[in-house]
């Protein structure tokens, strides 16, 4: 079975951990009716840090 995740930055207000993250299957789900972040917990704490690792670097690149 295929899985492909996604994950959608709700709300978010300062600090950032008080964000409202959700995770849906968008193989199952295309229409992200479904939010999964409680039922998987360690997908959405991994992609979250996978984001952030991305910006972290897209900042980085922007510096020089």
């Amino acid at each position: 079975m295929v899985v492909v995740w996604g994950l959608c930055l709700v709300s978010s207000s300062v600090p950032v951990l008080t964000a409202v993250w959700e995770l849906c299957d968008l193989i199952a789900d295309p229409s992200e009716t479904r939010n999964l972040a409680e039922q998987r917990p360690q997908i959405l704490e991994k992609m979250k840090k996978t984001l952030e690792q991305w910006q972290a670097s897209c900042a980085a690149g922007l510096r020089g």
